[in-house]
């Protein structure tokens, strides 16, 4: 009988882990150094990070923030159908149900608006990503070297 309720309690444990893994969580991340020239007439960064949502619903992201940043918004290059480039703001970021996202640069990414300072190589940056079901997650991201293409080309050097 012992063993029985063990085994109940177990699962009953295991399935509660499991509902608190689901839902959309921050996988990794890295940021970009500030060029000194370009900080002193453009004082915005850039970062990105991997989404991944394991739940069951679509989630959205309803804000973000860093306290290295007055704003912190989702954007995406691209170019239009001429071949002109563009860089716009993303709105209603979702996540489908197993959808996994990869920002990363020349594509969806998150720009830092109005930065008191310039990011510096070594240096860890917070951000705070809110998601409409998910709540608040905060993913520290460490900062590469500005020509950087991020944390594997690094490794591969």
């Amino acid at each position: 009988m012992r063993s029985i309720l063990f085994a109940a309690a177990l699962t009953v444990a295991t399935a509660a882990t499991a509902q608190a893994d689901e839902g959309v969580h921050l996988l990794s991340g890295w940021a970009k150094a500030s060029h000194p020239a370009a900080f002193k007439v453009n004082k915005n960064g850039v970062a990105y990070i991997t989404i991944e949502n394991t739940g069951t619903e679509v989630d959205t992201i309803v804000k973000l923030s860093s306290p290295k940043a007055r704003v912190t918004e989702v954007h995406e290059m691209g170019a239009d159908e001429k071949g002109m480039p563009f860089m716009r703001k993303v709105k209603d970021l979702t996540f489908d149900p197993g959808e996994k996202m990869e920002m990363h640069p020349g594509g969806i990414h998150l720009m830092l608006i109005d930065m008191p300072e310039p990011l510096k190589e070594g240096e860890i940056l917070p951000v705070t990503v809110t998601f409409e079901h998910a709540g608040d997650e905060t993913i520290e991201l460490k900062v590469y070297p500005f020509r950087s293409k991020g944390p594997d080309a690094e490794a591969a050097k």
